[in-house]
């Protein structure tokens, strides 16, 4: 019946992958979604001058992540993890821990990334001068291999939190081992950029359409023993726009989603620029 109504594209992708999930629990696999796009993000407070810290682990199918006057992926990253600072008539209220009001940190870390990224691109925001959505035009760019281990980094958030226990032995040492696998395995948390999801229009007149790297990565590919590593050619990306498939060079697809500067905007008598909406990155 909602074949016709236009929906936001991470509400579609939310009730689509709701919907899959449903299924794939009538085959047998039923955490094959959350298997896939599947992460635990950790919400934490920490007390910055007594030993009490709380702490909930929730899941997510992807992160919504900011794009007003940010400049690239990195550094709304950085925004996302970074840590607000709870002090004066904002104190956190550690009265149950009989602590009382408490100057604190807040934030969130990751504990597990998911084999496949899917991040959204906040590119429509509530413009509170004119009371209504508008579309961030801003130039946003994102690179072709994002490393997230330096976002998995967690510092000590006080474990003598109520809301933390102290695992078992067997649990300790297997994550110590988890942890070690990590260390030896430094490209366990790289991922590479599969796929970007554009929008093109504003907020009520809109058109998406999708760029998919068939190939896993432009890294440099190890060569014979002894001699340099091998670099590939760009690799060709494949534009999906309704019935139509086209072939496009990596740099075209890359500038074609991240955005008009400023400059450009100004410089151009009409806003054709599409913007990127989400994007699909497969673990290596």
């Amino acid at each position: 019946g909602e074949a016709f109504v236009q929906h936001d594209v991470q509400e579609l992708s939310r009730v689509l992958l709701d919907r899959l999930e449903a299924r794939f629990a009538k085959t047998g696999a039923p955490r094959a979604i959350s298997d896939m796009f599947g992460g635990r993000l950790e919400s934490y407070v920490r007390c910055r001058h007594v030993e009490y810290s709380s702490a909930r682990v929730e899941p997510f199918l992807d992160l919504q992540l900011d794009v007003k006057g940010l400049a690239d992926l990195a550094t709304s990253l950085q925004k996302y993890v970074d840590a607000e600072t709870l002090e004066g008539e904002n104190q956190y209220d550690a009265s149950e821990a009989g602590f009382g009001k408490q100057d604190a940190c807040k934030g969130v870390a990751f504990e597990q990334l998911p084999p496949v990224l899917h991040v959204h691109l906040k590119r429509f925001v509530f413009d509170r001068a004119h009371m209504a959505m508008c579309k961030v035009q801003d130039r946003f760019e994102f690179p072709t291999v994002l490393d997230m281990g330096q976002f998995l980094s967690k510092e000590d958030k006080g474990e003598n939190s109520e809301q933390k226990q102290t695992p078992p032995p067997q649990a300790a040492a297997s994550e110590q081992q988890k942890q070690k696998e990590v260390v030896e395995n430094p490209r366990e948390h790289v991922y590479h950029l599969h796929s970007i999801l554009m929008h093109t229009g504003d907020v009520h007149a809109e058109h998406y359409y999708v760029y998919i790297r068939p190939k896993i990565s432009c890294y440099d590919i190890p060569g014979p023993v002894g001699s340099p590593p091998v670099t590939p050619s760009l690799h060709k990306w494949y534009q999906f726009d309704e019935k139509a498939v086209t072939t496009h060079e990596e740099i075209e697809v890359l500038e074609r989603s991240y955005g008009q500067s400023d400059w450009e905007r100004s410089a151009s008598s009409t806003d054709s620029a599409s913007s990127t909406d989400s994007a699909s990155s497969t673990d290596s």
